[in-house]
C-alpha cells in the first residue's frame, strides 16, 4: 500500500537504500541496480512504462490495484523480475 502523500512516487529502492518496493533482494554476485515499471499508464507519464528507479502514482490510481514489475540486475548482468500489485490510497 502506498499513499499519494509519499511524493507521488513508488521507488524500486529509495535513494538512501532504506525503503522502496524491494524486499531485501540478494545475490551472490552483488546487486548492480533495482528498477520498476508500471504495466498500465493512468498518470500520463509514458516513462512509467519503462524500467527506471521509480514510477509515478496519481489521483487516477487511488482505490485501484496498480500492477508493477520490479527488476533486479546483478553485477554479472543477470536479471530477475517479479510482478506485484500495489494499492494506492489518498490520505
Amino acid at each position: 500500500v502506498v499513499t499519494l502523500g509519499e511524493g507521488g512516487k513508488i521507488y524500486a529502492i529509495t535513494p538512501d537504500g532504506t525503503g522502496g518496493l524491494d524486499d531485501k533482494s540478494w545475490d551472490n554476485c552483488g546487486i548492480k541496480k533495482y528498477e520498476i515499471k508500471r504495466t498500465t499508464n493512468r498518470c500520463g507519464d509514458i516513462n512509467d512504462l519503462y524500467f527506471r528507479e521509480y514510477v509515478n502514482v496519481c489521483c487516477a490510481d487511488v482505490g485501484k490495484d496498480l500492477m508493477v514489475i520490479l527488476r533486479v540486475t546483478d553485477l554479472s548482468g543477470n536479471i530477475n523480475e517479479c510482478m506485484g500489485s500495489v494499492t494506492v490510497r489518498d490520505i
